[in-house]
């Protein structure tokens, strides 16, 4: 809590309920903010558990192409794992954001109503021969002992934040990456043969041939550049 340019030691009554009102209202705004972003990455990891079956079932559905099958199969178990340190990431930011964020508002509008408290008896009694009051001088530290658990507490809950997002990218890039390998393997020229033999299909190697060639208008043909 910043001081007035200017004014006494002791801040006024009404610039001190300002400064607190703006801050629970800041707080208060960032606690539906986390509320929000919790909900939407809890949602996120249902619809990738949904994502993770789907492809499972894919896997599953491949009935000649086996390199497909098998990296298929893969990438479901590849899926289901990020979505089960998705789940991790929402418990993290339940426990050790949201709910280290609504205790330290508790304990900041505790924190406020001590100090109105001695703000008020500071102003009810005159200054001693010092200058200032003993009064004074106890309000005095209890807005240093205040600004400094409220700085303390806010860095907590964003380092904490900071924490659990930075653990969860760095998981998921490592299970992507070996997501996308597995879908590397695939070898679609092998799938291709596995099926046209599984079905007795015949080779087709002149259409194959003249695939670089496409019929232009007036029935020439021409190569494509």
């Amino acid at each position: 809590m910043a001081t007035q340019a200017g004014a006494t030691a002791v801040p006024s009554k009404e610039y001190v309920d300002k400064t607190l009102t703006e801050q629970d209202k800041l707080l208060a705004d960032l606690f539906q903010s986390f509320v929000g972003y919790t909900r939407r990455t809890s949602k996120q990891r249902d619809n990738g558990d949904d994502i993770a079956t789907i492809v499972g079932a894919c896997a599953q559905s491949e009935k000649y192409d086996k390199t497909t099958k098998a990296s298929l199969g893969e990438v479901a178990t590849v899926l289901a794992n990020v979505e089960e340190y998705r789940d991790n990431h929402v418990r993290n930011l339940e426990n050790h954001v949201l709910h280290e964020l609504a205790k330290f508002g508790n304990q900041h509008r505790g924190s406020q109503t001590n100090l109105r408290r001695s703000l008020s008896q500071s102003q009810r009694r005159k200054s001693g021969a010092n200058g200032q009051s003993q009064a004074e001088q106890t309000f005095s530290r209890e807005l240093i002992d205040f600004e400094s658990r409220r700085v303390t507490g806010l860095r907590s809950v964003l380092q904490n934040y900071m924490f659990s997002e930075l653990a969860w990218h760095l998981k998921a890039a490592e299970l992507y990456s070996n997501a996308f390998k597995a879908l590397q393997a695939i070898d679609e020229n092998e799938d291709v043969e596995d099926f046209r033999r599984s079905l007795q299909l015949p080779r087709e190697t002149q259409s194959l041939k003249s695939t670089d060639r496409h019929q232009l208008p007036g029935g020439g043909t021409g190569t494509l550049s």
